[in-house]
C-alpha cells in the first residue's frame, strides 16, 4: 500500500479516513452507488464533468476512471490536497469552477463537517448544469450521536426531512432519499444503551464488522431503508 505523504495533519479525522480503506464491503457499496448513479444520469454523455466534493484521501476519486470523465477533486485541507496531487488526482478550488458547468457531483461523508451546510448545498447547485445530478452520503439520525461525532468534528447527523428541505430550498428535486447501514444503526444504539464509550473501532473490529455484519445489514436495509439506518443516501437533480 502506497504510503501517504502527510504525517502531521490538522484534521483529526485523517486516521479515520485511512482506517476506512479496510472496509472493503462498505467501500464497494458506496463506489457502486456512485457508479450506478453516473450510468443512469450521465452514461449517454460524450464526456462528463464530475466533482468529488470533499475528496479526503481520494478513496472514491477514481471510481469513475473507466468512463470518459473530467474529474476534479475539491478538498480544503492542504495536507490532504497535497496527498491527492501526489496520486495524480486533479484538485481544484470551488471558486474556479464555472456556474452551470458540472454534470455530476458526489459527496461522501462531508456535509456533516460543514457548519453552514445549506450554503454549501446552494453553492453546489450553482455549479451544476440544468438537470445535473448530486449524490450525497451522510451520517443519519441524531439518536446515534456519540462522542465519536465530536471527535471527527461533526456538526450534525441528518434525517430524511432535514436534508430534503435543504436540497429543495436550494433548487433540487429529490430522486432518492433512503437510509443505509441498518446494522451500524443497531450496533451504535446497543453501545449507547449499554452506556459504553464509543470511539472509532480498531482496524481489527472494523474489518470484522465490514466482513460479517455489514453484509447482513445490507439485506435488512431492503426492509428498513425508509425507517432507519446509520447513514442517508440522497440523489437529487437540479431543476
Amino acid at each position: 500500500m502506497k504510503k501517504e505523504i502527510f504525517i502531521d495533519n490538522n484534521y483529526v479525522g485523517t486516521q479515520t479516513l485511512l482506517n476506512m480503506r479496510l472496509a472493503k464491503n462498505y467501500n464497494y457499496f458506496i463506489s457502486n452507488q456512485i457508479t450506478k448513479t453516473f450510468k443512469k444520469y450521465c452514461g449517454d454523455k460524450v464526456k462528463s464533468k464530475v466533482i468529488d466534493f470533499g475528496a479526503g484521501i481520494g478513496q472514491f476519486s477514481n471510481v469513475l476512471s473507466e468512463f470518459n470523465v473530467d474529474l476534479m477533486a475539491i478538498e480544503i485541507d492542504k495536507n490532504l490536497r497535497k496527498n491527492l496531487v501526489s496520486k495524480n488526482i486533479k484538485t481544484i478550488e470551488m471558486s474556479s469552477i464555472e456556474r452551470n458547468s458540472v454534470d455530476y457531483i458526489f459527496s461522501i461523508n462531508v456535509l456533516e463537517h460543514i457548519k453552514d451546510d445549506s450554503r454549501a448545498i446552494k453553492d453546489l447547485h450553482a455549479k451544476l448544469k440544468y438537470k445535473g445530478i448530486i449524490l450525497i452520503y451522510v451520517p443519519a439520525m441524531e439518536i446515534l450521536w456519540t462522542n465519536m461525532d465530536h471527535e471527527v468534528e461533526h456538526y450534525r447527523r441528518y434525517d430524511k426531512k432535514d436534508i430534503s428541505t435543504k436540497l429543495n430550498q436550494a433548487g433540487f428535486e429529490i430522486k432518492l432519499n433512503e437510509y443505509a447501514d441498518s446494522a451500524g444503526f443497531f450496533s451504535i444504539l446497543l453501545f449507547k444503551l449499554l452506556r459504553k464509550k464509543i470511539s472509532f473501532p480498531s482496524p481489527r473490529l472494523l474489518i470484522m464488522f465490514d466482513r460479517f455484519i455489514f453484509p447482513i445489514g445490507r439485506k435488512l436495509d431492503f426492509f428498513l431503508k425508509n425507517t432507519l439506518g446509520k447513514n442517508l443516501l440522497i440523489i437529487a437533480q437540479k431543476k
